[in-house]
């Protein structure tokens, strides 16, 4: 059996399928399957991947409109790796992708999840930029996934036994927020380790399903809300457009979110399974969160919030 199942979703995926899928061929590290569920394309996508199939090269499987969570889901069922990598219908991996991940992956059977960095390219493959609130330091994220969504599904090497361990699937009724509903349930069970090193090319183009950060649709900002409120019974209002530039709106807004954000330095401090310099780090991180969501905020919505107040509120 292959060491890694590699899913892609497709829903009339033809302009950029072959791309996609030659992107995986050209991977240096060589023990995978690729499982593409075709679901319920109009297009020729089939037409499309008929020479891949006809030559053994991925596994092919058909299944009328459910949704790309459902999708997934699907591919998961017929996989037989150990590890499971995803790839939409229109962006690229780096040949490296593989390889990197599973080398991280090997080596601590105690991570759930890997994940990577990504560059933005359009139609025809230029860099048109990056996400401007990547996570670039090396090691365990377990505690940077609020107040957003910080890691791209198409960079993620993930283990399949944490699934099935779980019975964890995508939740279709979270889409577009599924995949970010899926990485805060492993958050607090397995590590959830970043690679600091670009993997993938995420094609910004007028047909994506969903856009990260100043891009996002409203869908995205009703699922981010709904997913942290299913896993850490948050009651915010989360609106991932004005939290991607630092944001609030009100005094009260800024008093729930020191509430969520004491309330998940806790969570993640009494994590058995991180390292003592990783519960340092998470009281870091949302203390830091907090004084840098002041800072961008004292002049009109905390202007009467003094660093004294500040100080006190982060005391964990």
């Amino acid at each position: 059996m292959p060491k890694v199942s590699v899913i892609i979703p497709v829903y009339n995926g033809a302009r950029f399928i072959k791309n996609t899928i030659d992107s995986v061929l050209a991977q240096t590290y060589k023990d995978y399957e690729i499982i593409v569920v075709n679901d319920g394309s109009i297009d020729n996508t089939e037409e499309l991947l008929r020479p891949y199939i006809d030559k053994g090269l991925i596994r092919y499987f058909y299944q009328e409109n459910q949704g790309s969570s459902n999708a997934r889901n699907r591919a998961i069922k017929e996989s037989t790796g150990e590890y499971i990598a995803w790839l939409d219908q229109d962006d690229v991996w780096l040949p490296q992708r593989l390889e990197k991940t599973v080398k991280v992956m090997d080596k601590d059977d105690t991570i759930g999840v890997v994940a990577g960095q990504v560059l933005f390219v359009d139609e025809s493959d230029r860099i048109v930029g990056y996400p401007n609130y990547s996570i670039w330091n090396k090691g365990i994220i377990n505690y940077c996934l609020f107040p957003f969504n910080r890691i791209w599904t198409g960079t993620v090497l993930l283990r399949k036994q944490c699934l099935e361990e779980n019975n964890w699937s995508f939740d279709q009724s979270f889409f577009p927020a599924d995949d970010y509903l899926m990485w805060l349930q492993f958050s607090l069970k397995y590590k959830l380790y970043m690679i600091p090193e670009i993997l993938f090319l995420y094609r910004k183009h007028g047909s994506n399903m969903s856009l990260k950060g100043d891009d996002v649709s409203d869908s995205v900002v009703v699922t981010h809300s709904l997913a942290l409120k299913k896993v850490f019974n948050l009651e915010l209002d989360v609106d991932v457009r004005r939290y991607g530039k630092w944001k609030l709106n009100s005094i009260e807004e800024w008093n729930l979110f020191i509430e969520a954000c004491k309330k998940l330095s806790n969570l993640y401090y009494q994590l058995d399974f991180l390292p003592r310099i990783d519960k340092a780090k998470t009281r870091l991180y949302y203390t830091a969160l907090l004084f840098f969501f002041w800072w961008k905020n004292r002049t009109k919505v905390l202007k009467d919030v003094r660093v004294k107040d500040l100080i006190k509120s982060i005391y964990f």
